[in-house]
């Protein structure tokens, strides 16, 4: 995704991109016009994450698809359909408690599938955020 924001306007590279229904993705190029986001669902995004319920920390890995993945989960713990899913606030991109998503599939094998909680292909306006 480009946004028409950058050096010029104070946007630089890592800065958060949300909007009012949770966390898009990253900024990762920047130009003084213009800046270029790593969305949350591409196959090269991996953020930190929790589960809003019960804490347990993850990480959300982007597909390339609608959904995305949670990853490296302890093996112990268990996730339900409709879980929330939050920021964790580590990695210092994103503030802790943005809504990335929902448990939508839990497959067969142990597979966690994130509903987002943004729909990237009906994006207008969005801010990116210093934190």
């Amino acid at each position: 995704m480009l946004l028409n924001s950058g050096l010029n306007d104070g946007v630089k590279k890592g800065h958060a991109v949300v909007n009012e229904d949770g966390g898009i993705g990253r900024t990762i190029n920047v130009a003084p016009n213009s800046a270029r986001v790593l969305l949350l669902n591409d196959i090269n995004s991996r953020i930190p994450v929790k589960f809003s319920e019960t804490g347990v920390n993850a990480i959300l890995a982007g597909d390339n698809s609608r959904l995305q993945k949670i990853e490296f989960m302890p093996p112990d713990e268990k996730a339900n359909i409709g879980d929330q899913i939050l920021t964790s606030g580590m990695g210092g991109i994103f503030p802790p408690d943005l809504p990335v998503g929902h448990v939508s599939i839990i497959t067969a094998l142990g597979e966690i599938k994130i509903e987002p909680a943004v729909n990237i292909y009906r994006l207008n306006y969005v801010s990116v955020i210093e934190y």
